[in-house]
């Protein structure tokens, strides 16, 4: 009771600095534990950073030897099935009258077109190869798309049936191979997929003055498709509720192939009597032979020099005679040193080379051409369409790359295509 004022205000003071002191310590003692934290912390992620890159590099080293495996396995594949189809094209050029020969093309063409399943498979591009336009009949393409499943429905004991009955005999212009690929994918989905025991590719036509449009529908009985599911069933890489295996693009790639034809779609509706109904619709031209005489009676190859690079004997034969019966001066060369030797002998007009080839490949090659000033159209024609073959080819310096077999039509669409755009002259 004694103590006097100033002694009590100091004793307050002495209290508040203890208490300061204590704060400050356990507010150090807090930032040196949020220090450690923060170092395990950044251990922490450093190692996981380290970990991903690790894990981004293997990633990126297995995807490469995986598309050099689909290049290799494409290549080898494709190759001996493009030099038979060649063989039996030329054979019906000539004249012969073997009638298994059709059956041989079919088959020839079937595998071709697994082929082009496993391209566009891996890829949600769409080939230019998809859009070169020819006479064809849609009767005749359904029939075939079903006469070549037939062994796989079987398989899977699907009873596959055609029915044409509202269809008018038209010849037709326009994307076959876009039209097919679409086709069989439908129908394949329908066998593997819709887990019924019947699939029907039904074909309606509407004419009209110079055009025709179709409807090419494929019907099943199977266990249906939910509603929940029906939006998202188009994107990439989805697959419904499929047992069985598949990559989750064919639908995605069959719409995209769809949308980009005239009045195109491609949509799925429930099947009345159980199942699903795909249905594909599209507009075509009327073919005109002599509008086609017309337009296809200069060949945009005629009179031109072509240097054709092609280590496969067989296809080196055949392509020369392809290239030379439509008006052109034709030297061949088996590999890239020999077409740079023949290259020094003279002007071309065009050079078509394939990719993979001894002693010099078609990448270098490219490179070289491009070197030396060669500012005309190099055109690839690769066996090896799986993998990244034709992206490396045009990133060397080429302005097309085609599939095997090498064909006239797909020949004239690239070159149109690349004096159109005004690249080459």
């Amino acid at each position: 009771l004694n103590i006097s004022l100033s002694e009590r205000f100091l004793f307050y003071l002495d209290q508040q600095y203890a208490e300061t002191q204590q704060r400050l310590i356990l507010v150090f003692g807090m930032t040196l534990a949020l220090q450690a934290l923060l170092l395990v912390l950044y251990g922490a992620i450093a190692r996981t950073f380290a970990d991903a890159k690790s894990s981004a590099s293997k990633l990126a080293a297995n995807l490469a030897k995986q598309d050099k495996m689909f290049s290799i396995i494409g290549h080898e594949l494709r190759t001996p099935a493009s030099a038979l189809k060649m063989q039996i094209d030329e054979l019906v050029t000539q004249g012969s009258r073997e009638p298994r020969l059709k059956e041989l093309s079919h088959t020839a063409e079937h595998l071709l077109d697994v082929l082009d399943d496993m391209r566009v498979g891996s890829s949600t591009s769409i080939s230019d190869e998809f859009k070169v336009e020819a006479e064809f009949s849609v009767y005749q393409l359904c029939e075939e798309v079903v006469h070549s499943l037939y062994f796989l429905a079987s398989r899977y004991k699907v009873n596959l049936h055609f029915n044409a009955s509202n269809y008018a005999n038209i010849s037709s212009y326009g994307r076959k191979k876009q039209i097919r690929q679409i086709v069989i994918n439908l129908v394949k989905n329908a066998i593997l997929h819709s887990e019924g025991s019947r699939v029907e590719l039904r074909l309606q036509t509407e004419e009209q003055t110079d055009k025709t449009s179709f409807s090419v529908q494929v019907l099943d009985n199977g266990a249906g498709i939910k509603d929940s599911l029906k939006a998202s069933l188009f994107e990439a890489f989805e697959r419904g509720e499929s047992k069985s295996s598949g990559t989750g693009l064919g639908l995605y790639v069959s719409r995209q192939l769809a949308k980009e034809m005239e009045g195109g779609d491609l949509t799925l509706r429930d099947n009345p009597t159980g199942g699903s109904i795909f249905e594909l619709r599209f507009t075509l031209y009327n073919f005109d032979p002599e509008l086609e005489e017309d337009s296809t009676a200069v060949s945009l190859i005629q009179g031109k020099r072509i240097l054709f690079v092609e280590d496969t004997p067989t296809l080196l034969m055949l392509g020369h005679a392809i290239l030379a019966r439509s008006g052109a001066e034709v030297i061949d060369a088996s590999h890239g040193k020999d077409a740079l030797a023949r290259f020094e002998d003279g002007d071309y007009d065009l050079v078509i080379t394939d990719i993979m080839m001894p002693e010099m490949d078609g990448y270098e090659l490219t490179r070289q051409l491009r070197e030396r000033g060669f500012a005309k159209p190099i055109l690839g024609v690769t066996g090896a369409t799986v993998g990244s073959e034709a992206d490396r080819l045009l990133d060397s310096g080429a302005d097309s790359v085609l599939p095997k077999p090498l064909t006239l039509e797909n020949l004239n669409a690239a070159l149109r295509a690349i004096y159109d755009s005004g690249k080459s002259e």
